[in-house]
């Protein structure tokens, strides 16, 4: 499970098809079907930018006549009325405002050799990385308690070993302390694709340039350089689990230091300082509603959306509705990229992929009298195909409800099948019961 449905990529790749070249189509493929969340991701976002800009009307994707540096992701003269707009896609994550890729290595390595003294035991752990305050200037700066290439000592290396082999895990976590570097790890019954990572300090951003939505954007603005003047440059930024993205349009929490910055400060920096080169920055990002609320106001159910923001150079004859609106096509995003990240990290966006089950419903119907039991239709095939164990089966996907009908003498009557919304990748099996003579006494 990712932004989209594995249906829906499908969808889109099919209906980009008079626009793609086999190059192309094969490179995005490719980079759709990685393991690796820094590939998937923005290729996810890069198809879906392309399919949306293609439904204003016109699109060529990386134009070959365009004179610039190199090819841009693509040209189009529907998506600004009355102008002609080249632009390109990047997508930007946490990375290293958050330190999160430094947190990841370590996490690997403790992975690599908890793997050497017990097979696979590595898939089973997940990290908790601590932080700490550094007084700089007289403001309070947080950081991880993380180091760049860190190696396990010696010490460590045994004390994991212990902790694994005296079967520990079981019954509580193991901290490793060491100078700079203090982290949890937790064992799981549940193997991980890869292992997840989390730390109590939120991505704070002390530096307009130093960043990586900074630096992003400037490879592209070095990209879009020379072509035909009179031509609108844009850069899409996609969201794929960058905080500093995803504070755009909605509540930022800003600390007391006033080193920090924020992404929208970073973007309008970006366009004064080079208004002459990049005409517009457009921001993409998923919105979870699910989990935007408050236990005052309860938690909203509002269908999850898409943020779509333009960073515009002074230039008020422009209309950027069409860039505003050009994500209403697609539906709603299945979660927000950072949720989607984690999902990723217990396969959740394989083929086959337990995560994306429906969850089983029951419905009473009173005139005429009859319950009903939705299934999901990837458990049951999974069920039957073996790849799914029957206890895994009866606990997850039976309701007790479901006992309660037997025990009331009623049968299967019939069975229909309920198409999945859109954006989703499973699909319902619907029973029907009704009393049946045949599984109760004579009367």
């Amino acid at each position: 499970m990712s932004l989209f449905s594995r249906r829906y990529i499908q969808k889109m790749l099919n209906e980009l098809a008079v626009h793609l070249n086999s190059e192309k189509r094969v490179d995005l493929i490719r980079r759709l079907d990685s393991k690796r969340m820094n590939q998937n991701m923005p290729a996810e976002m890069e198809l879906a930018v392309l399919w949306s800009v293609a439904q204003t009307g016109d699109l060529v994707i990386e134009p070959e006549w365009w004179s610039g540096n190199r090819n841009p992701d693509g040209y189009s003269e529907s998506l600004v009325e009355g102008k002609s707009v080249i632009f390109d896609i990047t997508a930007v994550s946490n990375g290293s405002v958050s330190q999160r890729d430094d947190m990841k290595k370590a996490a690997d390595r403790v992975c690599q050799f908890a793997s050497s003294v017990k097979k696979k035991f590595g898939k089973h752990l997940s990290f908790y990385f601590f932080e700490e305050g550094a007084l700089t200037k007289r403001y309070d700066k947080r950081r991880v308690l993380v180091k760049a290439g860190y190696e396990l000592s010696k010490t460590q290396e045994a004390r994991i070993r212990d902790w694994i082999d005296g079967r520990s895990y079981e019954t509580e976590p193991i901290q490793v302390h060491e100078q700079g570097v203090v982290f949890q790890v937790s064992y799981s019954k549940t193997p991980h694709m890869t292992p997840p990572v989390n730390t109590s300090m939120p991505p704070e951003c002390y530096s307009l340039t130093k960043n990586p939505i900074y630096v992003a954007m400037d490879n592209k603005r070095k990209q879009l350089r020379g072509g035909d003047t009179g031509v609108l440059r844009l850069i899409f930024l996609a969201d794929v689990g960058a905080d500093l993205l995803h504070q755009i349009g909605g509540y930022i929490h800003r600390s007391w230091s006033p080193e920090q910055t924020y992404g929208p400060e970073i973007i309008q920096n970006f366009i004064r300082r080079f208004s002459g080169e990049i005409d517009a920055v457009v921001v993409i990002s998923a919105w979870d509603t699910r989990f935007r609320g408050s236990r005052f106001f309860g938690v909203r159910s509002d269908p999850n959306l898409w943020k779509v923001t333009v960073f515009a150079a002074d230039n008020s004859k422009i209309d950027w509705s069409n860039i505003e609106n050009m994500f209403t096509r697609l539906p709603p995003p299945i979660t927000d990229a950072n949720l989607a990240r984690q999902n990723q990290g217990y396969g959740g966006f394989e083929p086959i992929s337990k995560i994306r089950y429906r969850a089983a419903q029951t419905y009473q119907r009173k005139e005429p009298y009859l319950m009903q039991l939705k299934l999901s239709s990837g458990a049951l095939r999974d069920l039957i195909s073996g790849d799914l164990d029957p206890a895994e089966f009866r606990d997850r996907h039976i309701p007790e409800r479901f006992r309660t009908l037997i025990k009331r003498h009623r049968s299967i009557s019939s069975v229909e099948f309920e198409k999945g919304e859109p954006n989703h990748d499973d699909d319902l099996v619907v029973l029907s019961f009704e009393e049946d003579p045949a599984v109760k006494p004579f009367e």
